[in-house]
């Protein structure tokens, strides 16, 4: 008897079992995953390419990553407190902010994935200025700059008083605020070069990297630089508003408003895909996005989404993500990154020798 009861209860967890099973191929991919949610969030100069790729993500598991606008800094703090599982970047992560993560045992996969001009723009009507050098964008950014040998408050209120062959308009520049991954590339690609045509700004680049980091890194408050939230609607509104200005876009957002927006030229040279990807505009700068390793291996829905980004179709020569502006990876570029697919790892050594 006892035989026969044991057999019974071998039959009843067996085909109970096998039922689960059964029912789980069944169920659809979403209510499978129906408590895992992939969150994103960072730098608004790639959240449109992220969000083409959520989309296709839902469309093969059946979940879409939840993706959000708040800035490189704040991205990758998010993921850093484990509140995301994937950060964002218009830069590459700084050492303090990897040896945050590191803390929390947080590690992190790297991926560069593009890259993205920063484009001087002004109203398509306003023809006063053609183009800058960083050195005069230096000049009228900064809060402090050494004139005739002296660090005082800025000087300059109009163009002019910068150069005779700049207009005598005010100084008006839209930008983005503190912990913007573009405002961050906009001062180590403009006005840190900008600094360096000065005697006293080269001396110190030399003695105290961190005062002229400092001095290159504090923007004016005087009503001459305007800090506007990474918008690219209200900031058009503000150039239609006020036609003389000029604004800081992303060039992927800066092609969205070329029918208002007029890009300034560069030390001569024009905001294009080939000179960004030459390097012959010298305001280009990569785009990254960083994965918490430990989720990467845990999560289908997760594997899913970097699959599709790190995909040849996708960021390299005429892949799809670059009609929304993204500036693709060479063949070259993009085998490096994919080899991180074939062997996942994370990277830190590569992150801290490139400061």
């Amino acid at each position: 008897m006892s035989y026969i009861k044991n057999s019974m209860k071998r039959f009843i967890v067996k085909n109970s079992l096998a039922v689960t099973f059964i029912s789980s191929l069944m169920m659809p991919l979403s209510a499978a995953h129906a408590a895992e949610n992939i969150i994103i969030s960072g730098s608004t100069t790639v959240y449109p390419f992220s969000e083409v790729i959520a989309l296709r993500t839902k469309k093969q598991t059946g979940v879409a990553p939840i993706v959000q606008k708040t800035g490189s800094s704040a991205g990758i703090k998010s993921i850093c407190n484990q509140e995301s599982q994937i950060a964002n970047a218009s830069r590459r992560i700084k050492p303090s902010e990897l040896a945050t993560c590191q803390a929390n045992n947080i590690n992190l996969m790297e991926f560069w994935v593009g890259r993205d001009g920063i484009v001087l723009t002004t109203h398509i009507d306003n023809k006063a200025i053609a183009s800058l050098t960083r050195k005069q964008i230096y000049q009228a950014t900064v809060k402090q700059l050494y004139v005739k040998g002296k660090l005082i408050d800025n000087p300059y209120k109009k163009w002019s008083d910068i150069s005779s062959k700049l207009p005598t308009i005010d100084i008006t520049i839209y930008g983005p605020p503190s912990g913007s991954g573009t405002r961050d590339a906009f001062q180590s690609l403009s006005l840190e070069k900008g600094a360096l045509s000065n005697l006293q700004m080269i001396e110190l680049h030399k003695t105290d990297k961190e005062r002229f980091k400092t001095l290159t890194q504090t923007l004016r408050d005087d009503g001459h630089y305007i800090e506007v939230a990474e918008n690219e609607l209200s900031t058009i509104d503000k150039i239609n508003g006020n036609p003389d200005a000029l604004a800081i876009f992303g060039y992927s957002y800066y092609r969205k408003g070329r029918d208002v927006l007029r890009a300034i030229d560069i030390e001569g040279v024009s905001p294009n895909v080939d000179d960004i990807l030459s390097g012959y505009y010298k305001m280009s700068r990569p785009l990254y996005f960083y994965v918490n390793f430990s989720d990467y291996q845990k999560s289908t829905i997760l594997r899913s989404y970097v699959r599709s980004f790190i995909d040849k179709n996708a960021i390299t020569g005429n892949g799809f993500l670059t009609k929304s502006g993204l500036i693709p990876l060479s063949n070259a570029e993009f085998s490096l990154e994919k080899e991180k697919l074939v062997k996942p790892a994370y990277l830190v050594d590569t992150v801290l020798a490139s400061y």
